[in-house]
């Protein structure tokens, strides 16, 4: 399996757009607030009974440092591949707004 890291930053983009666009979130160039976000590691794991894939983002809220945020999905049936991947990008990027640093910036005014 040979995967583009620039692929998995665009779609843990995307996922972030959807998820500003759900809560009425406005996303404009030029805006006061950025976040930068980066696949840092994507791993394919062999378990017991399945594979787990991984993702590690690195994520910066303006001009803070980058923390680091971790997703990940299980595969039971290579028939799923391209859902795995994608879910744990997704799990990365939902654990990034969970982080109470992140969500003081992007509340506070």
């Amino acid at each position: 399996m040979t995967l583009v890291y620039a692929d998995l930053t665009d779609y843990a983009v995307q996922s972030m757009v959807d998820i500003f666009t759900r809560n009425n979130v406005q996303i404009m160039s030029g805006a006061e607030k950025a976040l930068t976000i980066s696949i840092i590691e994507s791993s394919c794991i062999q378990e017991f009974n399945a594979m787990k894939y991984v993702v590690d983002i690195n994520v910066a809220a303006g001009d803070k440092p980058a923390k680091q945020f971790s997703g990940y999905q299980r595969l039971w049936s290579g028939r799923a591949l391209s859902f795995t991947v994608t879910a744990a990008v997704l799990n990365a990027v939902l654990e990034m707004f969970k982080d109470e640093e992140i969500r003081h910036y992007l509340e506070s005014s």
